[in-house]
């Protein structure tokens, strides 16, 4: 049972609904068109940020271990990411953005609809994207997401140096008088 498909029928019938058909495509280029009138225009700007892992365990037997530095890079790539998106981050480039404009949007608004952060790949690389009205301001805002995101490591940086420092002085300071109290009963004994 063989089925056979004219096409002079099939001609006929388009010939025959063509209204239809003219109809239907030209209802949805309106509706195209109008969606487009009506949707604003976002742009986007992307950056790439190299993560860098920490040498910490330079020597040590964990170090060698490929499965332990991969899932380490990609914790470290997951926090900046989150520090990328953290309050102190993200409100002062919406307050720079912004300026003399009454309606800043909240900062949940701003994380959720205009910043976006994936690894890019199986590499160190944080790909960092911003939405923007205009070219110029998704470049701007991108721009100073980064560098509001390096001053904040940095910050966070120095913190950790300055207490490690601190932890390091007290230690020092406590072998110190256990080597004195060593020393004098060590003296005593003679």
């Amino acid at each position: 049972m063989e089925q056979i498909i004219d096409i002079k029928d099939i001609a006929k019938i388009l010939v025959r609904k063509r209204r239809t058909i003219i109809n239907v495509t030209g209802i949805c280029i309106l509706l195209g068109g109008a969606y487009l009138i009506v949707t604003p225009s976002t742009y986007q700007s992307t950056a790439m940020l190299r993560i860098k892992q920490t040498q910490g365990l330079g020597n040590s037997v964990l170090s060698s271990d490929p499965s332990y530095s991969d899932t380490m890079a990609r914790q470290l790539m997951n926090t900046d990411a989150e520090i990328l998106k953290s309050r102190n981050v993200v409100e002062p480039v919406i307050n720079e953005i912004a300026g003399d404009s009454s309606k800043l949007p909240t900062y949940e608004e701003f994380v959720k609809n205009r910043i976006e952060t994936k690894p890019y790949k199986e590499t160190q690389l944080l790909q960092v994207s911003v939405t923007g009205k205009s070219p110029e301001e998704a470049q701007e805002a991108n721009q100073l997401l980064i560098d509001t995101f390096l001053k904040r490591l940095a910050e966070l940086s120095q913190v950790e140096q300055k207490a490690t420092r601190e932890f390091y002085k007290k230690e020092c300071e406590q072998r110190r008088r256990n080597c004195l109290k060593q020393r004098k009963s060590s003296n005593n004994f003679k």
